[in-house]
């Protein structure tokens, strides 16, 4: 299976979660050309990958990210979180 190997590793990110999505442009911009679409994944274990695309170019980076990290992805992000992934590897959330 393809995949992409980060910091000596293979990550396979079609067959791992897709945790919490979202694109991020400029506010208020009818076109924006540095629109990005981010996508956190939960391969395994306590590792999180981040891939960023570069809609306009197509382009893709990937980043190793950790637990407290990813946190803060979705704290920052929490529309794009999919709450079924979510509660499979953190269990229910706190209720307000």
């Amino acid at each position: 299976m393809a995949g992409i190997i980060i910091n000596g590793k293979k990550y396979v990110l079609s067959n791992q979660d897709l945790l919490c999505e979202a694109v991020v442009s400029k506010k208020g911009a009818l076109f924006d050309f540095n629109t990005q679409t981010k996508r956190l994944y939960y391969p395994k274990g306590k590792t999180f990958i981040l891939q960023t695309t570069y809609d306009l170019a197509g382009d893709d980076e990937y980043k190793v990210l950790s637990q407290k990290e990813a946190h803060a992805f979705m704290n920052k992000y929490p529309s794009g979180i999919h709450e079924t992934v979510y509660k499979r590897y953190f269990g229910e959330p706190e209720e307000m």
